[in-house]
């Protein structure tokens, strides 16, 4: 379509010249949104060692195994459950 065409030659309908900076606006975003992805993607697979590293696990903190699987209380020889606390009823003031 040429610049300064003031109908589209197809159909002969008014082109405006702010739909012509709201395209431009609109690739030109796409093309940056791009550009940002595939910069993100590069940055990754170029960490390719990044899962194999060992985290550094400070005193303290939790292995990821203890915080799946916390350790269970040794059985004292009870069998009863221990009785849950009794809450006031809520008509009570």
């Amino acid at each position: 379509m040429p610049d300064k065409a003031v109908r589209c030659p197809g159909c002969g309908q008014p082109i405006q010249s702010s739909s012509r900076a709201l395209r431009l606006f609109i690739g030109l975003a796409g093309l940056i949104v791009l550009m940002v992805v595939m910069a993100l993607i590069y940055h990754t697979v170029g960490n390719e060692n990044g899962g194999e590293a060992e985290a550094s696990i400070e005193k303290g903190q939790k292995t990821p195994e203890e915080e799946l699987f916390p350790p269970v209380a040794p059985d004292n020889g009870s069998k009863e459950p221990p009785k849950p606390e009794k809450k006031p009823p809520l008509n009570e003031k």
